[in-house]
């Protein structure tokens, strides 16, 4: 119950679709209308009264006068594509499916959805392509990420111009440092549909993980634009601005939107960021005595704080040490420690994690609070884990990294 030139400006569009549906027995009653957001103007509306049996030639018969509309009066090309399934349970299942994953807080009981229709309907592609983005995004170690990167190379023999399995084997391919070929499949998907928010979140990721840090900011802020409620999406934008400075604005993009997820909370995770990236110890400090839902262990948030003020004190280290270990607050308690000089445990913890579990989340590692770790000589040994310099030889090399003339590599 909400105008709907406001929800048209909030999405930023220039047109919605709004209706009803009702249903009693087999008969169901569809009316729809599409509405210009400036002046509120109903381009095109109509009532469909048709049997429940028949849903899927409404649902065509409704997006084909759509298309009408819009081809005849705005002048945009449009294609209807026809549903590729005649089920309509497994279309739901789908659909629900798609609904969790995009949400992204159950993605295990997306992947059950999607096998659900696949169950229904064997060849009905659309759920296999979903399904290599839910296994994707749900691994998290390297004999995972391999496993998704097998699914979604099995999804492709179906549908070889999937914009969604493209995706996926993209991302799969970035998580196992083939950045190369990543790099080619995200180009072929990315000429398919450049505006596929799934697919913009998973590039802007690989340009932030092989330093293109630039292009990172561009591409988030366009992919948020065009859909501004997929959270790991509005995550990359926070990120992309965090990265480049703008911690005031990362905040206010996030917390506008009231995105809080998986225990994250945007204003209290990037004031500490620009605070450490302050190096201001009073500004810290503040910022980890107010961080109750961050860091809500007031063990942890005292441990911190005696750190900054005492880098000698070995327990309140050892305490933090053991919340990284434990993978509990993680990115969190990381930053801490690389502000207090602890270079080397964050080292020896992120190498470790690289060769048992991978990294799923290789853009998170040029952070700014990481930044110690950039210019220690052992942040060479991160970059040829991951295949990095290898990608830079073949193409270029960052401007913040390079390789001196004994072979070593270093980074400012």
């Amino acid at each position: 119950n909400r105008d709907v030139r406001g929800i048209g400006r909030e999405l930023n569009v220039a047109h919605v679709l709004e209706g009803s549906i009702r249903s009693q027995n087999k008969q169901v009653r569809i009316t729809a209308q599409l509405i210009k957001v400036d002046d509120g103007f109903h381009l095109w509306s109509e009532t469909f009264d048709r049997n429940l049996s028949n849903i899927f030639e409404v649902q065509e018969e409704i997006a084909g006068s759509i298309a009408q509309v819009l081809v005849g009066e705005l002048g945009l090309a449009h294609t209807v594509i026809k549903n590729q399934t005649s089920n309509m349970q497994a279309y739901d299942f789908y659909l629900k499916g798609r609904a969790e994953l995009r949400s992204r807080n159950d993605v295990a009981k997306s992947i059950t959805l999607f096998n659900e229709a696949i169950k229904l309907d064997p060849e009905f592609a659309p759920p296999y392509a979903a399904r290599a983005i839910a296994y994707q995004v749900s691994s998290t170690t390297l004999e995972e990420e391999r496993r998704a990167l097998q699914n979604s190379r099995e999804a492709l023999v179906r549908d070889p111009n999937n914009v969604d399995i493209l995706t996926a084997l993209a991302a799969g391919l970035r998580d196992t440092w083939q950045w190369a070929e990543a790099e080619q499949v995200f180009d072929q998907a990315l000429a398919i549909d450049p505006d596929s928010s799934e697919l913009l979140e998973d590039y802007a990721e690989f340009l932030a993980s092989v330093g293109r840090f630039k292009e990172y900011l561009e591409v988030s802020e366009r992919g948020n634009s065009i859909d501004p409620y997929l959270p790991p999406l509005t995550w990359a934008y926070f990120s992309a601005l965090k990265l480049d400075g703008q911690y005031e604005k990362s905040i206010e993009i996030v917390t506008s939107m009231g995105m809080i997820w998986e225990g994250f909370y945007p204003e209290e995770y990037g004031n500490l960021g620009a605070a450490l990236a302050s190096g201001a110890t009073e500004r810290v400090i503040e910022q980890i005595r107010s961080m109750n839902k961050q860091l809500p262990d007031p063990g942890l948030r005292e441990a911190a704080i005696t750190l900054i003020r005492d880098e000698g004190n070995s327990e309140a280290r050892n305490l933090l040490r053991a919340a990284v270990s434990d993978h509990g607050p993680g990115k969190l308690v990381e930053d801490i420690l690389v502000f207090t000089g602890d270079v080397d445990f964050i080292l020896d913890s992120l190498v470790t994690n690289l060769k048992t579990r991978g990294a799923s989340d290789t853009e998170a590692m040029w952070r700014p609070e990481f930044r110690p770790l950039h210019r220690h000589p052992r942040w060479e040994e991160v970059l040829r884990i991951m295949k990095l310099p290898d990608y830079w030889d073949q193409t270029s090399w960052p401007e913040y990294c390079r390789r001196n003339i004994d072979g070593r590599i270093s980074c400012s």
